[in-house]
């Protein structure tokens, strides 16, 4: 089961040459790239899930079982994070199924809950609920892009994808 859900799951890059200006980057990545909206709190993640776009799930310790589980049961999605590092668990279930992330992102203040929601970076910048944002873990960037910058880059075929070693593939 797990074997057909990742081969529904298209692999991206950013498209070269794109001159991007980051926001932040994550203490950690794994490869690939995602253009779509930010999603944290469970009714939008099912709303852009349904209207069938590109989600980048914002997981939380607050929301961190909803949103893995509708993010590795939807193939356009990506992922960033509030915590971990490179060998955390989020790390390494989105490396393995081809699912672009940044981890433990560079941030000034999380307002996840209440009235004023959104991501605060450190030039002052805030993101909200909803708005569009070019996933590169690639490069381990996140940044804004009114246009499409991303060309496909091949599908996960097994969930060897993440493991460089020939012999397992």
């Amino acid at each position: 089961k797990v074997q057909e859900r990742l081969r529904s799951r298209k692999l991206y890059k950013v498209k070269d040459p794109i001159i991007a200006t980051p926001l932040t980057r994550g203490l950690a990545s794994t490869p690939g790239a995602l253009q779509g909206q930010l999603a944290w709190n469970r009714d939008r993640m099912e709303q852009l899930i349904a209207q069938k776009k590109p989600v980048v799930f914002v997981s939380h310790p607050g929301n961190q079982e909803q949103a893995l589980t509708l993010l590795f049961n939807y193939p356009d999605s990506g992922l960033i994070t509030s915590y971990g590092n490179s060998s955390s668990h989020e790390a390494v279930l989105t490396r393995l199924s081809g699912i672009p992330s940044l981890i433990n992102l560079e941030v000034s203040r999380w307002d996840l809950t209440g009235k004023d929601q959104g991501i605060i970076f450190k030039n002052g910048q805030r993101l909200k609920e909803g708005d569009a944002v070019v996933l590169d873990g690639d490069k381990n960037i996140l940044f804004i892009s009114d246009q499409n910058v991303l060309e496909e880059n091949g599908v996960v075929f097994d969930v060897s994808y993440g493991i460089s070693i020939p012999d397992y593939r």
